[in-house]
Order: structure tokens, then C-alpha cells, then sequence
């Protein structure tokens, strides 16, 4: 069972970097990924992390 897991979590490893990989040639290197938590305690904590998200985008997006 424990091989199992551990087989299954690689390979689902591996397909989520091919992805970033298949996106990296689509798009260019210009792919920022952040991590934020899934669960929040309020509503509050949900804005402010959007409001982070936006103002760090704003930060490096460059307009031609």
C-alpha cells in the first residue's frame, strides 16, 4: 500500500512539472505561480490575500 502511494504521488509529481514545462514553451518564462492557503477564517483574510496577489502583479507586469 505504501508503494502505491508513493508511486502515485511521483507520478503525479512528474505530470504537474510536464505541465509547467508545456506552459514554460507556450507562453514564455513569464508564468509567476503564489501559493496561498486554501482555507481562510474569514472573508477579511480572503480579500487581503487577493489585494496582495493584485498589487505583487502590478509590481512586475510591464505594459508594451
Amino acid at each position: 500500500m505504501r508503494l502505491t502511494r508513493i508511486l502515485i504521488h511521483t507520478f503525479i509529481d512528474k505530470l504537474c512539472k510536464l505541465s509547467l514545462r508545456i506552459k514554460e514553451r507556450i507562453y514564455g518564462k513569464k508564468i509567476i505561480q503564489m501559493e496561498t492557503p486554501s482555507i481562510c477564517a474569514s472573508r477579511q483574510e480572503k480579500d487581503e490575500i487577493i489585494l496582495a496577489t493584485i498589487e505583487h502583479l502590478e509590481s512586475n507586469i510591464k505594459i508594451r
